[in-house]
């Protein structure tokens, strides 16, 4: 209906965009960059431990770590960097501990929060005027209109196992969960785009 589309783009233009830019947008993007340095400044972090974890237990290179020697590697690298927090390997390790413990906490809050809002599972939402079974085509309806918050669920659940990781001194799972997040995030990223007409028409596509 033209007139229907009009009114909703004369809402959109009026105050619907603003209000989602403040709300959902710029939060969004905020998190996201935050997240982006938590990932590069603990990658780095993980590569430069274990490179001089593996150089002081005279590592050849050629046969496979052995689980003792992980572990070794952990332990010293938690006992150099947080014994003296006044070094300059402590102040770096407890900034990035910060950091990440910071980021991952507000965004478990925000990603929960944004999912509540974003469910739809009613079925007016789902089929407005149809009365439809709950059938397969049904099933799909329900992840299409509720995609921002699946995704927004599975995120938050990523920095969750991120922190319990970084908490448990789990490097490998930890860069994993961060990776995975990373990738949940840039797909969310293009959901969010789709309100706006220039882009959302690429999005889309």
């Amino acid at each position: 209906d033209e007139l229907f589309n009009r009114l909703i783009h004369q809402k959109w233009d009026k105050f619907a965009r603003s209000l989602y830019l403040r709300i959902t947008f710029m939060p969004f993007i905020f998190l996201m960059v935050c997240q982006s340095v938590v990932v590069a400044i603990r990658g780095n972090e993980v590569d430069r431990t274990w490179k001089d974890g593996v150089a002081k237990l005279g590592y050849n290179g050629v046969d496979p770590v052995s689980p003792e020697d992980r572990n070794n590697i952990r332990s010293c690298y938690a006992q150099e960097c947080y014994a003296d927090v006044s070094s300059v390997d402590g102040k770096w390790a407890a900034a990035s501990f910060t950091l990440e413990l910071v980021t991952m906490v507000w965004g478990v809050v925000f990603m929960c929060y944004k999912a509540w809002k974003l469910k739809r599972f009613s079925r007016r939402d789902l089929s407005p005027g149809k009365n439809k079974e709950r059938n397969f085509e049904f099933l799909l309806d329900v992840l299409f209109f509720n995609l921002s918050s699946v995704l927004s669920t599975i995120t938050a659940l990523f920095f969750v196992l991120t922190l319990i990781c970084r908490l448990m001194v789990w490097e490998d799972f930890e860069m994993a969960f961060l990776a995975s997040s990373t990738i949940s995030m840039w797909m969310l990223f293009l959901v969010f785009l789709m309100p706006f007409k220039a882009i959302g028409v690429v999005v889309i596509t």
